[in-house]
């Protein structure tokens, strides 16, 4: 079980609309087992626990970046 498949399986939700679209297709997924098992089926094994670690790293890491506004622009 690792946090890094699970910050995997949180990027291919956010980048993926065939992904998205699986896990909103008929409302199929109604427990966090339910959700371990649709990311087992992507190949991606985590556990509860490692899923939450991975969110707050996730929401963590977005914070600081809007946090520290745009990139600047060089000059020239």
């Amino acid at each position: 079980m690792s946090e890094m498949q699970a910050l995997q399986f949180l990027a291919a939700v956010r980048s993926d609309p065939q992904i998205r679209a699986a896990l909103t297709a008929g409302r199929q997924i109604g427990s966090m087992e339910e959700l371990l098992q649709f990311a087992a089926s992507l190949g991606l094994d985590f556990s509860a626990n490692d899923l939450a670690l991975a969110f707050r790293h996730d929401w963590t890491m977005r914070w600081m970046r809007h946090r520290a506004g745009p990139p600047a622009r060089g000059h020239g």
